[in-house]
């Protein structure tokens, strides 16, 4: 789930800022838009995607009905219904992030692009040779935050599916809420107390590792 909603979510925030970084007209406007979904609560953003891919009358299947496809049951398939996840989570969090890259996109000095554009470089090679490079510490947090809260993620899981089916969209931290919340025994507290602990020291390793692995990123020279 981790790292299949980041190869979605980081290139299109990615991509969108870029665009929305140029004077075109209405990029306030869209600015806004794209940027709303973050402000919703997760639980609203779930039901509202729940319905939307709902196997009978949802908005989805009803498209798809339209170009003389079949109905796709996407909550009986773990596949299916970890795909409707991801493209939720996406949805939510890349308005958020677009703002992180705009932010780093509008501190890079014109200069360097005037003396590429001099230089003879095309718009392609200004963007992976000055404005990734540049984007390195911007990229490096924004990467980090995203990993880790989607890790992390607990009450979408819940509202949309709930482990279904047959547990196949579980994930580690709505596993240790159901052994918290819905068995309630006292042994299922401690050892649910126990998950959370090795819970906390996988996302200090990962965060550890993955500072180490950018570190080089980080620094613009």
């Amino acid at each position: 789930f981790s790292f299949g909603k980041l190869t979605g979510e980081i290139p299109l925030a990615l991509v969108l800022a870029a665009i929305l970084a140029r004077n075109l007209s209405g990029r306030t406007f869209f600015r806004t838009v794209f940027f709303l979904p973050s402000m919703l609560s997760v639980a609203v953003m779930g039901i509202i995607f729940y319905y939307l891919f709902g196997s009978y009358n949802g908005v989805v299947n009803e498209f798809i009905r339209s170009l003389g496809g079949d109905r796709i049951s996407w909550f009986s398939d773990g596949n299916k219904a970890m795909l409707v996840l991801m493209i939720t989570s996406v949805w939510q969090n890349f308005g958020l992030n677009m703002l992180f890259f705009l932010t780093g996109l509008q501190s890079i000095p014109n200069e360097l692009y005037e003396a590429a554009t001099i230089d003879g470089a095309s718009g392609k090679q200004q963007f992976f040779r000055i404005t990734i490079p540049m984007l390195g510490p911007i990229s490096q947090m924004v990467v980090m935050n995203a990993l880790l809260g989607s890790l992390k993620v607990t009450d979408l899981v819940l509202v949309m599916t709930n482990g279904m089916p047959n547990g196949k969209t579980e994930v580690m931290m709505s596993y240790i809420y159901k052994l918290f919340f819905t068995f309630g025994t006292s042994s299922d507290w401690g050892y649910a107390a126990a998950l959370m602990l090795i819970t906390a020291v996988i996302l200090g390793i990962v965060a550890l590792i993955y500072l180490r692995m950018t570190k080089r990123n980080s620094e613009i020279y």
